[in-house]
């Protein structure tokens, strides 16, 4: 985390618990997932020298939803090793696409 993303959380956390009413999983998320996107974001248009658009953008992509039986267990031994998981994931959803 940078040193600007981890002073502007904290000026803000002091701000929000001194002025706002918030529910504590409310100010939790505001905190934990909101404002450190906002910062990535300030981070970003500054090392590109742009304001981000606004308008939002339109991509056609794909998502693929699966259940896959002891995944979690699975998914353990891969703990120390995520690259590795998403890696065998591949494999496993392109032998599929190519049997299909």
């Amino acid at each position: 985390m940078s040193l600007l993303l981890g002073l502007g959380l904290a000026v803000l956390s002091a701000v929000l618990l001194m002025t706002v009413r918030l529910p504590a999983l409310e100010l939790a998320w505001l905190l934990l997932v909101v404002v450190p996107i906002v910062f990535l974001v300030m981070e970003a248009s500054l090392a590109l020298g742009r304001l981000p658009r606004l308008d939002g953008e339109e991509r056609e992509l794909t998502a693929f939803f699966s259940d896959i039986r002891g995944f979690s267990s699975f998914s353990e031994t891969f703990q120390d090793k995520p690259r590795e998981l998403v890696r065998v994931l591949n494999r496993s959803t392109s032998r599929s696409e190519r049997n299909r």
